[in-house]
């Protein structure tokens, strides 16, 4: 039993050697696989850091590009806008001068219109004034002539008086 024993000590001895140099081994693997990993991403991370700089290398080269095209093409522009404003300007001048022709052309045609109607107006009113006065004239011919009847051997003014007194001279003033 005691060599049992010994043997079965032995043998869990041996296991556990076993077992040691099993795991050894696999250590020493996984070892060396994360140096290797590690080697890879180093290298991967070299390779990105050389890219990265090439692109900012590159996009500062755009960019250099970029400003000397917009400062190219600033002055150009500049001078395009500025002709561009002093066309603009010279159109409104002349719109300006076409409104102030046109405003003298229609306020001589108004003028024309209002000389005409004033003329046409004034004719009407000489007219008017004419007929009245001759109505009036008539009317004072009529009462003079009713004076006289009623006058017989008075005075003139006497005759006025009693025409007055009557209202004979109030319908016509």
């Amino acid at each position: 039993k005691a060599s049992a024993q010994n043997m079965a000590k032995a043998m869990d001895q041996l296991l556990a050697q076993a077992e040691q140099c099993i795991i050894g081994y696999q250590i020493d693997q996984l070892q060396q696989w994360a140096g290797e990993q590690r080697f890879a991403l180093e290298r991967s991370a070299l390779l990105d850091s050389e890219a990265v700089a090439e692109q900012a290398e590159i996009l500062d080269n755009c960019l250099d590009c970029i400003r000397t095209e917009n400062s190219d093409y600033q002055v150009p522009i500049h001078n395009i806008l500025h002709e561009d404003a002093q066309r603009l300007h010279r159109r409104d001048e002349e719109f300006q001068q076409e409104l102030r022709a046109l405003g003298k052309a229609f306020a001589a045609e108004s003028n024309d219109i209002v000389g005409k109607a004033k003329a046409k107006v004034q004719q009407t009113q000489n007219a008017f004034e004419e007929k009245e006065w001759d109505r009036l004239d008539n009317s004072l011919r009529d009462v003079m002539l009713k004076h006289a009847q009623l006058h017989h051997g008075a005075g003139v003014v006497d005759g006025f008086a009693e025409l007055w007194v009557h209202g004979d001279f109030h319908t016509n003033l």
